[in-house]
């Protein structure tokens, strides 16, 4: 619908590996960008992006201890891994 409908690009985040093949070969064969963030999807008429997690932990743990002055506590809360 969003392909009939002129869109330029559709970006899906944590897409299933298999459910959007129909839609992404259709969006391919009309000229329509597929971007997939953070899942995996089998279809080769996509553009698959994911980031660096360890870069960006790094990058974050860095802005956090030089916004304290290099000492302090922290504590870290994780919700379900």
């Amino acid at each position: 619908q969003l392909v009939d409908q002129g869109c330029d690009a559709i970006i899906t985040i944590g897409a299933a590996p298999t459910g959007l093949n129909g839609a992404i070969q259709y969006a391919y064969d009309h000229g329509v960008l597929f971007v997939a963030l953070q899942g995996g999807v089998t279809s080769p008429y996509a553009l698959q992006i994911s980031g660096n997690y360890a870069l960006c932990g790094k990058l974050q743990a860095q802005a956090l201890g030089e916004s304290m002055g290099g000492k302090g506590n922290v504590l870290i809360v994780q919700g379900i891994p």
